[in-house]
């Protein structure tokens, strides 16, 4: 048993307000013993298992790695969806929904932006921002 008090996910944010423009972008993190760069936000290192994360904001522009078109929806997303793969300027593939009318205009490698979406409740009842990227 360890003695390290890992905090919730749910206080580990990856949505965070940009002080630039206002808008909101996502965050990883950075491991400041060996490098790793991770989304999203973890206590430990999946690389190296150090407890030395840093916080990392995230481009709002990544290319589409990867895709898959759902016709039928899950419990918590009325179908059809796109569950994709995208790839960050910064290192970090992040695993997403993908916001487009037309699947057949999708390409690998076509860039594709940040999209946050209107807040919906969680299960705790607390009011969160959601997130997807579009073409």
């Amino acid at each position: 048993m360890s003695d390290v008090e890992i905090p919730p996910l749910s206080d580990q944010p990856y949505l965070i307000d940009d002080p630039e423009d206002d808008r909101p972008r996502l965050q990883g993190c950075e491991c400041a013993d060996c490098g790793k760069r991770v989304f999203p936000p973890v206590a430990v290192c999946p690389e190296c298992l150090g407890e030395n994360m840093e916080p990392l904001p995230l481009s709002r522009e990544g290319l589409l790695y990867s895709y898959t078109a759902f016709e039928q929806g899950a419990r918590w997303v009325g179908g059809p969806y796109i569950a994709a793969y995208i790839d960050m300027p910064e290192g970090v593939r992040i695993f997403t929904h993908i916001d487009v009318d037309d699947p057949g205009r999708l390409t690998c490698d076509m860039p594709v932006i940040l999209r946050v979406t209107e807040p919906v409740v969680n299960a705790d009842g607390r009011e969160v921002l959601k997130f997807k990227f579009a073409p």
